[in-house]
């Protein structure tokens, strides 16, 4: 159950927070201006929370204006409960790097999964963000570092903050970060993701319009505890056959693969074999469509037929979905024909792309 809680200037933070209905997993505090309440009312009114709720979301409330011991005492008294944390939006940049990983270890060990997105935390120096990230707690295993910035740090200082990621982390998210923008040393960083990563996300970083052999060598960086990889949103349309050639056998590890229709699908035949020749070993091509929405490969017989132009395996359409394309197609008139109300229904809105 969710639950959206729209806090006005003068309200009593402990009286709203126990109004918070029994049975609540999620809650959304986001965008509250909770920088503007006292630490010690906050910490009063997190112990009011209802003990269901796993998930908490800051969002939105400018925390980093805190110092590091009031944000430390505040993220300490989130509650046990909460296993997935969201600390987006919060101008965590602002915070002095000592005291803000001071205030990342005070997060409870309840929680495994943290969200620290559009925190502009690029902006601090390699060894800064490495203490930083180092200071996270071990319990967590999913990290969110997207929309920070991170093009903005040199080879040196990105490898250094990525080398200090917990052990812990299964599932690393490094989307929206322009590092595609980044020099020759992104190889150099990347070599250095946590032993314990299987799951990377690189969406939205321009990685098409870097070098192919450059970008090849960035593939091949990745390390092979690295089996499922989101490239959606990169321009990797934009190289050509000559250039995809030599990414091939570089993710030859990768067995789960995500990939934006919208790019796969302005590719030419070739290019998508081409692209599909870098992960030989996949299991699993998920394409997603500008919404971020998996689109199931036995709901269209075109999604179906470029996913097997990239050498995955999709499952086959239906013979139910092959049968309304056909009577699309064909402009079949269904009216007077005896089928049931909900196959009409289905030719009628049927979408094959």
């Amino acid at each position: 159950m969710i639950y959206e809680l729209i806090l006005t200037g003068g309200c009593n933070l402990v009286q709203e927070f126990s109004s918070i209905p029994h049975g609540v997993t999620s809650l959304d505090l986001s965008v509250n201006s909770l920088c503007s309440k006292s630490t010690g009312e906050l910490t009063q009114a997190f112990a009011s929370l209802p003990a269901s709720i796993t998930s908490l979301n800051l969002g939105g409330n400018h925390l980093g204006s805190k110092s590091g011991a009031e944000l430390a005492q505040l993220l300490a008294a989130i509650p046990a409960s909460v296993t997935a944390l969201d600390l987006g939006w919060n101008a965590l940049n602002i915070t002095n790097s000592s005291e803000l990983a001071e205030a990342l270890a005070a997060i409870p060990s309840g929680v495994t999964s943290l969200n620290l997105s559009h925190n502009h935390l690029g902006s601090k120096s390699g060894t800064e963000l490495a203490q930083l990230l180092a200071a996270i707690p071990i319990s967590v295993t999913a990290l969110d570092l997207s929309w920070n910035d991170l093009n903005s740090k040199n080879s040196a200082g990105l490898t250094q903050a990525l080398a200090a990621i917990p052990a812990s982390m299964t599932s690393l998210n490094l989307s929206w970060n322009v590092l595609g923008s980044s020099g020759a040393g992104l190889a150099q960083a990347f070599a250095t993701i946590p032993a314990n990563v299987i799951s990377l996300d690189l969406s939205w970083n321009l990685l098409g319009f870097k070098h192919c052999a450059e970008l090849a060598r960035v593939f091949s960086s990745l390390p092979n505890h690295v089996v499922s990889l989101n490239l959606c949103f990169n321009p990797l349309n934009e190289l050509s056959i000559e250039n995809l050639m030599p990414l091939k056998d570089s993710l030859k590890h990768v067995q789960t693969i995500y990939l934006s229709h919208s790019i796969v699908e302005n590719m030419s035949k070739e290019q998508r074999q081409a692209l599909g020749s870098a992960f030989p070993n996949i299991q699993k091509i998920v394409l997603v469509d500008d919404n971020y929405k998996e689109i199931h490969p036995s709901q269209s017989i075109t999604i179906s037929n470029l996913i097997r132009e990239l050498s995955g395996k999709a499952d086959a359409p239906s013979l139910l979905n092959q049968s309304i394309l056909f009577a699309q197609k064909h402009q079949t008139n269904i009216d007077h024909l005896n089928i049931p109300e909900e196959l009409k229904e289905s030719i009628l809105t049927f979408n094959p792309y």
